[in-house]
């Protein structure tokens, strides 16, 4: 759910559920079922974004995500600009348990922290929490902020099935 959260809203989600409650919740018997969920999805969402909810609900498919390295570099006027390296694929696992690298095109949470994002205790330790639109197995993406940061991390929260969530998240070294 934190996933398609993510990709949607939290209102636009809230809403997908209000509805299948007010549509099924007064009956007797359970009938709902996924394909209504889908549907319901798909009529608040981009068009762009129906194949990837196909894939996250009627396939098996796993991910690869890490950060290859991180700087930072102080700007004036306290702000710093930091840069990352990361490393994103997807796979289909197939019933026969065989993997199939499938191409990537979602947004994925990039995050920048003042401490390690399972230390954090508010959000005034988080400096930046953003999608970005991840197209590439490898993609470098750049960002101005105004707080010292110590951390980055693509995926910071585990919304995505990755079987190595240690490399997602990595401490940032200043640039000489």
């Amino acid at each position: 759910m934190l996933v398609l959260r993510d990709l949607i809203g939290e209102e636009k989600l809230n809403r997908v559920l209000r509805k299948l409650v007010d549509d099924y919740g007064h009956r007797d018997e359970f009938t709902l079922q996924s394909s209504a969920f889908l549907a319901e999805l798909c009529r608040v969402t981009w068009e762009h974004y129906h194949s990837l909810i196909g894939d996250w609900f009627k396939r098996i498919i796993t991910y690869d995500l890490s950060i290859k390295g991180a700087t930072y570099r102080k700007l004036g006027h306290g702000q710093f600009v930091v840069s990352m390296a990361i490393d994103a694929s997807r796979k289909q696992i197939l019933e026969s348990g065989q993997e199939l690298a499938v191409s990537i095109d979602e947004p994925i949470s990039v995050g920048i922290f003042m401490q390690h994002p399972a230390q954090i205790s508010n959000d005034q330790e988080i400096i930046y929490l953003q999608p970005h639109r991840i197209t590439d197995n490898d993609t470098i993406i750049t960002i101005v902020v105004s707080e010292l940061p110590a951390y980055v991390a693509v995926d910071p929260f585990g919304t995505r099935n990755d079987e190595n969530l240690i490399n997602n998240i990595s401490k940032l070294t200043e640039e000489e």
